[in-house]
């Protein structure tokens, strides 16, 4: 089957930066970072419609990397963020909110007594302030790719470690307790590279597992599935893949039914095709697709919606060069699928000049879906997380090539800007900008990332707003520091 998406990509038109509301659904495309590096890895919604957003980020202070959590309202307008970790590097891969209760974060920690890689499991309370957290070390380095939320308040991680005794990557799994504590902890795999990448709960005390396995026959890797019970067993496992290596990113299931999606190299190849398969409820494969392209495609996360029967959000990372609109590095594009996996005939990219990666996509109480990833072209630190809001079929939020960058820094926690104030907001007439002793940049930008005005300013300034539009605006004050923030306005 020709994949017939990547063709159109040099079609896409590139748009403004917006927040729109299309027959009452909310879209948007935003992207937020601070003076570091910051990548998006997961993204839950919450029961009033906003959303968190977890990843890693250097923004915060001078670890190399810190899990962050940051928490978005239903038009992906900043409200405020965390940072949690050591001194070494974190990394928060997924965000598994409880209403009423706090938040779970479930990552990578290098901050730990064996200075290696662990499983790292944080919790919070709703308003983000750390409770409690938690490093699980199986004898050399682990990474969590993935987790769940199981019915009796569980967690399960998925991941790899290479506690092995010849030094190859097995497949490591772990459950906790709500508090935190480690009910059980396990590895298996066989003497080659074998991982999990992503973990479903399909009942109260079973999951599914997908990921990559060593085949010895074949002498390659296969696709992996596995179900397991909440102790630990595994109910079966199967694999998955004819000619070549295979890897499965995503797992879902539809009913009875199973849906995965990966990668995978033919043999004498060395380009990624896209693969997808749909498997029994016993494992038994039922039939599986590739989508060749002349275009290095890996799929990579994907979610059913509701508000349509059968239809998928996929999405994909592509390298084209010989599509004038790929550019440098992987990128992002994200399109709707049929039951079958199939294109459905829409889709858009968003992608800036260098690496663009998606890393999770959610459904959303709305019936449409929400995107996390990072860009590595936007924002003053180098890489920038990207938030996309899906709508209906054709309610893709237009991408932008000059998107606003929305601080991903909490304000109270700024140093050189600590001292910022911005009044009156809403703003009518006259806008005050101080801070104390200091130089700053500022910008005023509209809603549409246009900016209006800039600036350079010592200790105050006053800002015209008589002649402005009523509507949202973007305040950015720039530190010499390298600090800035951005501050919402509405007039």
């Amino acid at each position: 089957m020709e994949n017939q998406f990547v063709k159109q990509f040099a079609l896409l038109a590139m748009g403004l930066f917006l927040s729109v509301s299309l027959l009452g659904q909310t879209t948007f495309y935003k992207v937020y970072s601070g003076n570091g590096y910051d990548k998006g890895e997961g993204i839950a919604q919450l029961p009033d419609s906003g959303f968190l957003v977890t990843g890693s980020s250097s923004s915060f202070g001078d670890a190399p990397s810190q899990v962050f959590l940051m928490r978005l309202d239903s038009n992906g307008v900043f409200e405020w963020s965390k940072a949690y970790g050591g001194i070494e590097f974190e990394e928060g891969k997924r965000v598994m909110p409880v209403p009423g209760f706090g938040y779970y974060l479930a990552g990578t920690s290098s901050s730990g007594a064996s200075e290696n890689f662990d499983a790292y499991l944080i919790f919070t309370d709703e308003a983000g302030n750390l409770q409690w957290e938690v490093r699980t070390d199986q004898g050399a380095w682990e990474r969590v790719h993935d987790a769940v939320l199981m019915a009796d308040t569980s967690i399960m991680i998925i991941g790899e470690t290479d506690s092995t005794v010849n030094g190859n990557i097995d497949l490591f799994a772990a459950r906790y307790d709500k508090m935190g504590a480690l009910i059980w902890k396990q590895q298996w795999g066989t003497d080659h590279d074998d991982f999990g990448k992503a973990i479903v709960s399909i009942s109260d005390t079973t999951v599914l597992i997908a990921g990559t396995y060593y085949v010895a026959d074949s002498t390659q890797n296969k696709g992996y599935v596995t179900k397991m019970h909440v102790d630990g067993s595994l109910i079966w496992e199967e694999t998955y893949g004819i000619q070549g290596d295979y890897w499965l990113n995503d797992i879902c299931t539809v009913g009875a039914n199973i849906k995965v999606i990966g990668e995978r190299i033919k043999t004498g190849k060395t380009d990624h095709d896209g693969f997808f398969a749909h498997i029994q409820s016993d494992g038994t494969l039922s039939y599986a697709e590739e989508f060749y392209s002349s275009a290095d495609t890996r799929n990579g996360v994907f979610t059913p919606y509701t508000a349509a029967t059968d239809k998928f959000f996929m999405t994909e990372q592509t390298i084209n060069p010989s599509v004038p609109t790929f550019e440098d590095g992987e990128d992002v594009f994200v399109s709707r699928f049929n039951s079958g996996l199939f294109w459905d005939n829409y889709g858009v990219g968003y992608n800036g000049v260098g690496q663009d990666q998606a890393n999770d996509i959610k459904p959303t109480s709305d019936g449409y879906a929400v995107m996390v990833g990072f860009h590595t072209t936007y924002g003053p630190g180098g890489n920038s997380v990207f938030v996309v809001k899906m709508g209906n079929d054709y309610a893709f939020p237009a991408p932008s090539s000059n998107p606003t960058i929305i601080n991903i820094v909490f304000l109270e926690d700024l140093v050189a800007l600590k001292s910022l104030k911005v009044y009156p907001n809403p703003v009518n007439d006259q806008l005050n900008i101080s801070i104390e002793d200091t130089e700053f940049d500022y910008s005023l930008l509209d809603a549409s990332g246009k900016q209006l005005l800039t600036g350079h300013s010592w200790s105050a300034q006053q800002l015209d707003f008589s002649q402005q539009a009523q509507g949202v605006y973007f305040l950015r004050i720039s530190h010499e520091s390298g600090e800035t923030a951005v501050v919402k306005l509405v007039k």
